[in-house]
């Protein structure tokens, strides 16, 4: 973690002036603890928005609704949505459906160039199923594995024993499915 190297560095740095320059010490001392503090504050952040409520207290179609909006207002972009639930949905499937579909949404905002999405979700008594698709320029699925947002995606969707796919072609948009157990 690079703020462990960064503090370390500090203390490191204040250690060796110590006891010489005293004035370096509490400025090394300093600025530690700020950093830590900070890292502290964004990890504190960081767990509320994982373990808080992803849905702002809305069912998963109000939520689903709203980021659909959102995306739309952002992007100009008014994806064709088709929401399909028959069963009531645990919510820690709820989370981890929005949570993919937001990060989806949020690539093809950023790098897809597209002009539209198609949104599928369908439910039977057995599995969930989510899938994304764009027409935007697509990528190499192959050359581009390592990305946060793709890779948090895949846990979030084996962290529930479900099943994660991306298929996308240079020029060809991209397709995102992701199936979940009952």
């Amino acid at each position: 973690m690079f703020i462990d190297f960064v503090i370390r560095s500090q203390l490191e740095n204040a250690l060796l002036s110590f006891p010489t320059n005293l004035q370096e010490v509490k400025t090394f001392l300093t600025d530690a603890k700020r950093l830590g503090k900070n890292a502290l504050e964004e990890l504190r952040q960081t767990i509320y928005l994982l373990r808080g409520d992803s849905l702002g207290g809305m069912s998963l179609t109000d939520a689903i609704a709203k980021l659909i909006s959102d995306f739309s207002q952002t992007t100009d972009i008014a994806p064709n949505c088709k929401i399909h639930l028959h069963n009531p949905i645990p919510q820690r499937i709820e989370i981890v459906i929005y949570r993919i579909l937001e990060e989806a949404l949020t690539n093809i905002a950023k790098h897809s160039n597209a002009t539209a999405v198609q949104i599928t979700l369908e439910c039977d008594n057995f599995s969930i199923s989510l899938i994304i698709e764009d027409n935007g320029r697509g990528y190499n699925v192959k050359q581009n594995k390592a990305g946060f947002g793709l890779q948090g995606m895949r846990e979030r969707a084996e962290s529930l024993n479900g099943q994660f796919q991306i298929t996308s072609k240079l020029g060809n948009g991209c397709r995102v499915i992701a199936s979940l157990p009952l």
